[in-house]
């Protein structure tokens, strides 16, 4: 993928990523961080999310696809990282590629690392806010 993304910077990633995820039968989540891991290599930031938005958008259609990439950013902010993690989910979230529920959900019983969850505490509790908002009216 990788070398695809180089020879063809114009080409078309989500149709190389779905070639390359039929060619060896992995599934949806695993596209999700095949992608994320070729276009965001680790310690280089910021993201350029908006620049992929498109190829992200066709690609991630599902809450499996949204799950890999929460495991890829949670991943990629261990260390280092880790005081970003609020903003590229936030970022993810803005593009419309990462859903609110999806989030929550993830948050709730898929985030391993305690501090990550603390890290993104804060963007978690202005969705739940946000969503009663919503609610209420």
């Amino acid at each position: 993928m990788r070398t695809f993304i180089e020879k063809n910077p114009q080409g078309n990633n989500a149709e190389e990523d779905k070639r390359i995820q039929a060619d060896f039968g992995f599934p949806n989540s695993s596209r999700a961080h095949l992608l994320f891991e070729v276009l965001f290599p680790q310690d280089q930031y910021p993201l350029d999310i908006p620049a992929y938005r498109q190829t992200f958008l066709e690609l991630v259609t599902d809450h499996p696809t949204q799950i890999g990439i929460l495991q890829c950013v949670e991943k990629f902010c261990e260390g280092s990282m880790i005081k970003k993690a609020a903003l590229i989910l936030k970022a993810f979230y803005d593009n419309d590629i990462l859903e609110e529920d999806v989030i929550l959900d993830w948050y709730d019983s898929g985030v391993k690392s305690q501090e990550i969850r603390n890290e993104i505490a804060v963007f978690v509790n202005w969705l739940r806010e946000a969503e009663e908002e919503s609610e209420e009216e």
